[in-house]
C-alpha cells in the first residue's frame, strides 16, 4: 500500500485525515498545516483583501468621525454667531448709555446753563427711558452735584459731592479735561458703587463747556467724610486763579470762547446696562442640538477696585463668578474711544455634545456597508492590480526589446564605421602623397592638384562624419560637442568649389563661389570649421541637385551678426514652419 495509510478518525484528538508511517514525515506535516481552513493564511491575495477591507472600514469610520467633527464645528460657529450678536448689542447699549449724557449736555447748552429742577427731571427721565441702561443722572455745575434723577432718598446722598475740591477726584477730572475734546465722555468701571451697596456699575462723566460759563470756575470748600477733612482750592490771586480755576474749552463754530460750566454725571448698574440687550435670556435659547447657553462678561483691563482676579463682572446663573468658562467661544466688545475692552464668553449649558444621537446604530451600519462594499472593492482592486502588473510586465518586455534593438543598431553602426575608416584613411594618405609628389610649378598639373586636394578634403570630411557616427548615442541624446578653433572662411569656399564643381559639371550647371570682400582676405573666425563645412556642402549639393540643367548655382559666403530680437523672430518663424509641416502631414 505504500508509506501512506488511510485510516478513519473516530476520536476527538485526531489531528488529520492522513498520517505518515515515518516520524520525519509527521514532523513535516505538523510544521506545515494542510487543513483547508488555514490555507487562506498563505494566500497573499487574501491578506491584501483583508487589509483593504480594514482600510475601507477605517476610512468609513474616519469619514463618519470627520462629519461629527464638522457638526461640532458648525455648532461652535452657530454659538459664535450668538456671542457676536450679544457683543454687538452690548456695544450699541454702551454707546447709547453714553449718548444719554451727550443729550443732557446739549440740553444744558441750549438752556445756557440755567436748568431748573423740573426741566432737569423731565429731560433726564426722557433720556433714561429712551436710551436705557442708565440708573441715575446728576447735574454738576461747577463740579458740585446739585440735581439728581431719579430723586429718591438713596440718590439724594450724592448731592453736594464736589469733583474739583478733593485732590483724588480733582486729579482724575484734570486728566480727563486734558484729553477733551478727543474724548468727550469718560467711563470708570465696572466697579463697586458705594451708593448702591457696592453693587457693580459704571460711573460716567461728561464735561460741559458753554459760552455763558464764567471764565474762572468757583470751587467752594468741601468736607470729605472718609478722610474727615475739608478741602478747598486757592484762587485768591490772579496767578493762582489762572492755575487752579481757569479751564478754557474749545471755541464754537462761530469762534466764541467757551469755559468749563460743569459736568453731566451718570451711574449705570451692570444689571441695568445689560437688561436692554436681553442677554439674561440666553440660558433659555436653543442653538441646533444645544438647549441653553451659559455666559460670562469680563473686563480685559479691570478696575483696581473690582474684586475678581479674572475681571469677571457679569455672568449667568449657572456660571461661576471667579472662574472662566471652559471651551467657550469669545466675542469682543471693543470701544477704544471709551476705553472699553470687554470679552463675552458663551458655551453650551450642558457642555458640547460629543456625538450625535444614534451614533452607535450609525456606526454599525457604516461598518456593515463598508465590509460588504469592501469585499467587492477588494476583489476588484486585486484584479486591477493583477492587470496592472501584467501591463507593466509587457511594457518592461517591450522596453527591453527596444533597448536590445538600439544596442544592436549601435553595434552595427560601430562595425560599419570602423570598416569605413581604414579605406578613408588610405584615400586621404594617397591624396596627400600625390599632392606632395606633384610639382606645384607645373601648369598642366594645376587642375589635377585641385582635384586631388578636393578628394583629400572630402575624405577628411567623411572621416569626421565617421567619428561622429561612432559616438551615435551621444548625438541622439543631443549632446554633440562643438570644437571651437580658428578657421578661415576663404578655405571653406575653396573646399566647396573643389568638392561640388564635379557634381555641377555632371548636372550641366555652372557653379560660382564668391566670398564677401571683408572675408576674402586672411580673416580668421572662431568656430567648428568641420560642422560649418558640412552645412555648406549639404546646402550647395542640394542646390545643384534641384537646379535645372544649364543653370547657374551661385554661392556667396558672408558673416551676419544677429541681435536677440532677430534670433527670437527666427525661432518663431521656425516654430510656425514646423507647425505648418505638421498640419500638412496630418
Amino acid at each position: 500500500m505504500g508509506p501512506w495509510v488511510r485510516r478513519r478518525s473516530f476520536g476527538r484528538g485526531a489531528p488529520s485525515k492522513y498520517s505518515h508511517s515515518s516520524r520525519s514525515s509527521a514532523d513535516r506535516s505538523q510544521a506545515r498545516p494542510g487543513s483547508a481552513s488555514c490555507r487562506w493564511a498563505y494566500n497573499p491575495c487574501a491578506w491584501v483583501t483583508l487589509c483593504l477591507i480594514c482600510l475601507i472600514i477605517g476610512v468609513g469610520i474616519w469619514q463618519f468621525l470627520a462629519e461629527e467633527e464638522k457638526r461640532k464645528t458648525d455648532l461652535e460657529a452657530a454659538v459664535q454667531r450668538v456671542a457676536d450678536e450679544y457683543a454687538l448689542e452690548l456695544s450699541r447699549q454702551v454707546r447709547a448709555t453714553v449718548a444719554a449724557s451727550y443729550g443732557m449736555a446739549a440740553s444744558v447748552k441750549a438752556l445756557r446753563g440755567n436748568v431748573s429742577d423740573d426741566q432737569f427731571a423731565t429731560i433726564a427721565g426722557e433720556l433714561i427711558v429712551g436710551y436705557g441702561g442708565v440708573t441715575s443722572m446728576q447735574l454738576m455745575p461747577g463740579g458740585v452735584a446739585t440735581m439728581v434723577y431719579p430723586d429718591t432718598k438713596l440718590t439724594r446722598r450724592t448731592l453736594g459731592i464736589s469733583l474739583m475740591a478733593v485732590p483724588v477726584r480733582r486729579a482724575e477730572v484734570l486728566a480727563e479735561l486734558e484729553i477733551y475734546p478727543k474724548r468727550r465722555a469718560f467711563l470708570s468701571g465696572p466697579r463697586p458703587i458705594l451708593l448702591y451697596d457696592m453693587e457693580l456699575g459704571i460711573l460716567m462723566r461728561h464735561p460741559v463747556f458753554t459760552v455763558d460759563a464764567p471764565e474762572l470756575l468757583e470751587v467752594d470748600p468741601y468736607y470729605f467724610p472718609p478722610l474727615d477733612r475739608t478741602f478747598s482750592v486757592n484762587c485768591s490771586t490772579p496767578a493762582l486763579a489762572r492755575e487752579n480755576c481757569y479751564f478754557p474749552g474749545p471755541d464754537t463754530d462761530d469762534g466764541e470762547k467757551t469755559h468749563l460750566w460743569g459736568f453731566i454725571a451718570g451711574i449705570s448698574r451692570v444689571v441695568d446696562l445689560l437688561a436692554p440687550t436681553g442677554i439674561d435670556r440666553m440660558e433659555n435659547r436653543s442653538v441646533g442640538e444645544i438647549r441653553g447657553l451659559t455666559w460670562q462678561i469680563r473686563d480685559e483691563r479691570p478696575h483696581p477696585t473690582l474684586d475678581n482676579p479674572e475681571g469677571i463682572f457679569a455672568h449667568s446663573a449657572h456660571a461661576r463668578w471667579n472662574e472662566t468658562i471652559e471651551d467657550a467661544v469669545e466675542a469682543r466688545v471693543s470701544l477704544p474711544e471709551l476705553r472699553v475692552d470687554w470679552v463675552v464668553s458663551v458655551a453650551p449649558l450642558d457642555g458640547w455634545p460629543v456625538v450625535s444621537s444614534g451614533f452607535g446604530v450609525q456606526l454599525v451600519l457604516v461598518a456593515i456597508f463598508t465590509i460588504v462594499g469592501g469585499l467587492g472593492m477588494g476583489c476588484a482592486i486585486i484584479g486591477g492590480v493583477r492587470r496592472d502588473y501584467l501591463r507593466r510586465l509587457d511594457a518592461e518586455l517591450e522596453r527591453r526589446a527596444l533597448t536590445a534593438a538600439v544596442s544592436a543598431r549601435s553595434r552595427l553602426i560601430r562595425a560599419v564605421m570602423h570598416d569605413l575608416r581604414s579605406p578613408l584613411l588610405a584615400v586621404s594618405s594617397m591624396a596627400g602623397s600625390m599632392l606632395a609628389a606633384a610639382d606645384p610649378a607645373a601648369e598642366e598639373l594645376r587642375a589635377t592638384r585641385r582635384h586631388v586636394q578636393a578628394i583629400r578634403d572630402c575624405t577628411t570630411l567623411c572621416e569626421g562624419i565617421v567619428s561622429d557616427m561612432l559616438d551615435f548615442e551621444r548625438i541622439e541624446a543631443g549632446h554633440m560637442t562643438l570644437v571651437h578653433a580658428p578657421f578661415r572662411p576663404r578655405d571653406l569656399a575653396c573646399v566647396v568649389q573643389a568638392t561640388c564643381e564635379p557634381l555641377a559639371a555632371e548636372k550641366g550647371c555652372v557653379l560660382h563661389v564668391t566670398v564677401e570682400p571683408g572675408l576674402a582676405a586672411g580673416v580668421t573666425l572662431i568656430g567648428d570649421a568641420r560642422r560649418v563645412q558640412q552645412c555648406i556642402n549639404n546646402g550647395v549639393s542640394n542646390a545643384i541637385k534641384f537646379n535645372r540643367p544649364g543653370g547657374v548655382t551661385a554661392v556667396a559666403l558672408s558673416v551676419h551678426m544677429e541681435t536677440a530680437k532677430e534670433q527670437e523672430a527666427a525661432a518663431s518663424r521656425g516654430a510656425r514652419a514646423s507647425a505648418g509641416r505638421g498640419a500638412g502631414a496630418a
